[in-house]
C-alpha cells in the first residue's frame, strides 16, 4: 500500500512539475501566422536556438527550431525576435581582451533570436553569443537592429576599450529633451542601457514595458 501511494504522489508530483515548466505564450511562425499555448519557460542562458511548445498543457509538446518562428514571448516575461544581425566574432573566440589586438570588431552575421529588453520608438535587444553579451539598436528608421559597438583590446601593452556605441547612441537618439552626457557616460550594462532606453521612449510617449527583471535574468554577467 505504501508502495502504490508513493508511486501515485511521485507521478503527481513529477505532472505538476511538468507543468509548471510551460507558460502561457505565443510564437509567430515564419508565414507569419501566430500560435498561442505554452512554451517551455526554461529562460536559456544563451539565445535559444529553438523552443519546445504545446497547444495545451495536456498536449504532446514539439520542437520549433529557429527556422520555423519569428517571434515569440511567455506571457508577461521576455519576448524574443529574429533578425539577421551582426556581431563581433572576434569577442566570440577570443573572451580575454588581451588576446584582441584591434580596435575594430570582426563583424560576421548570423541569424538569431534577440531578446527585447525595452520597446518603443528605439528598441534594446541584447544577444548572448558563447557567453559574450551584445546589444542592439533599432529606431523607427531601421529595417534591422544595429550591433551597438564596445570591445576591449590590447593595446601597448594595456586594455583599452573602443566605445562607438556611445557615439552610435547619441546619433541615434538624441533630441531637443537630451543632455549629451546621457550618453558619453552610460556604460555598456544592460541595467544602464534599459534605463537610458526606457528614459528616452518616456519622453515621446512610445514606451512599451518589458519584463527586464534582474532575477529572471541572472547570470554571471
Amino acid at each position: 500500500m505504501k508502495k502504490i501511494t508513493f508511486l501515485l504522489a511521485f507521478i503527481l508530483s513529477s505532472t505538476v512539475f511538468s507543468q509548471k515548466t510551460f507558460s502561457p505564450g505565443y510564437y509567430i511562425s515564419q508565414s507569419g501566422q501566430k500560435v498561442v499555448g505554452f512554451i517551455e519557460d526554461k529562460n536559456p542562458y544563451n539565445n535559444p536556438e529553438k523552443i519546445v511548445f504545446k497547444t495545451s498543457l495536456e498536449s504532446d509538446a514539439v520542437e520549433l527550431l529557429l527556422s520555423n518562428i519569428s517571434e515569440y514571448q511567455i506571457e508577461g516575461d521576455f519576448k524574443y525576435v529574429k533578425y539577421f544581425v551582426q556581431y563581433d566574432d572576434d569577442q566570440v573566440i577570443n573572451k580575454d581582451p588581451i588576446n584582441r589586438l584591434t580596435k575594430e570588431p570582426k563583424l560576421l552575421s548570423k541569424e538569431i533570436l534577440l531578446r527585447v529588453l525595452v520597446e518603443g520608438t528605439a528598441t534594446l535587444y541584447q544577444a548572448v553569443i558563447n557567453d559574450c553579451v551584445f546589444y542592439y539598436i533599432k529606431s523607427k528608421e531601421d529595417v534591422v537592429p544595429q550591433l551597438l559597438i564596445f570591445r576591449k583590446y590590447k593595446f601597448d601593452n594595456k586594455i583599452v576599450e573602443n566605445n562607438e556605441f556611445r557615439k552610435q547612441l547619441y546619433e541615434k537618439l538624441r533630441n531637443n529633451s537630451t543632455q549629451i552626457k546621457e550618453f558619453y557616460t552610460v556604460k555598456y550594462q544592460q541595467e544602464e542601457l534599459v534605463e537610458l532606453f526606457k528614459d528616452i521612449n518616456k519622453k515621446d510617449s512610445s514606451l512599451v514595458l518589458r519584463n527586464v527583471s534582474e532575477e529572471r535574468s541572472k547570470n554571471k554577467f
